[in-house]
């Protein structure tokens, strides 16, 4: 019906001289809503009794129609861009949300982990079953590892990396034997690494590096 209605008001209503007209800057201007309702209102009844002016009107309101259409996509796609810029941006840890660090008498205070690796072997390339990685706070960490069994009191070093033998974060502590376990205590920087998987290394000097899988947050 609305097809059959353009086609009878395209060829019902000659108006070769155009008498009484609104011409093509109103019709835009109605077309592209650009003109109060209330002003166009006056050219409603010309619109179904003038032929050239419909068709010139339905014309430009298509072209109106179009142009919509081309903005909504150059929006949408300008806000895809901008999230997946800004997603790998995330990833390559140019941007991280902002975080507080607290500070007491210019000293930084270190939150408290404990982290247990009695019961997780360390890894060895492909052997052994996956297991689940230790979750840490990319914050200052106060950290206490329970050793493994067979661990001795002492000094040890512990790295943070990407890679094992590329070290992010390294630092020292010493252990000692509580309730029969050897505990580790250690503070470690995480404020500079941005989110994922990374190894935690843990040795005595001069001896092998024990890896452990940790997810920063």
């Amino acid at each position: 019906m609305f097809e059959a209605g353009q086609r009878y008001f395209s060829t019902a209503f000659p108006n070769p001289d155009r008498v009484g007209c609104p011409g093509t800057e109103v019709l835009r201007a109605m077309a592209f809503r650009k003109m109060e309702r209330s002003k166009a209102k006056q050219w409603d009844s010309h619109l179904t009794q003038c032929s050239p002016c419909f068709v010139e009107y339905v014309a430009l309101r298509e072209q109106a129609r179009r142009l919509r259409s081309i903005r909504r996509l150059a929006t949408a796609a300008a806000i895809a861009i901008v999230c997946v810029g800004l997603w790998f941006a995330y990833r390559a840890g140019i941007f991280h949300p902002s975080r507080t660090v607290q500070v007491a008498h210019g000293k930084i205070t270190y939150l408290p982990k404990h982290a247990n690796l009695r019961d997780l072997a360390p890894l060895r390339g492909a052997e052994g079953k996956p297991l689940p990685p230790l979750e840490f706070a990319r914050d200052y960490v106060d950290l206490t590892l329970d050793l493994p069994i067979g661990n001795e009191p002492g000094q040890y070093e512990v790295e943070i990396a990407e890679q094992l033998d590329e070290p992010l974060v390294t630092a020292t502590g010493g252990a000692s034997l509580k309730n029969g376990v050897a505990e580790l205590e250690v503070k470690l920087n995480l404020t500079t690494l941005h989110p994922g998987l990374y190894y935690l290394a843990v040795r005595q000097p001069g001896q092998t590096w024990a890896p452990y899988t940790v997810l920063l947050k």
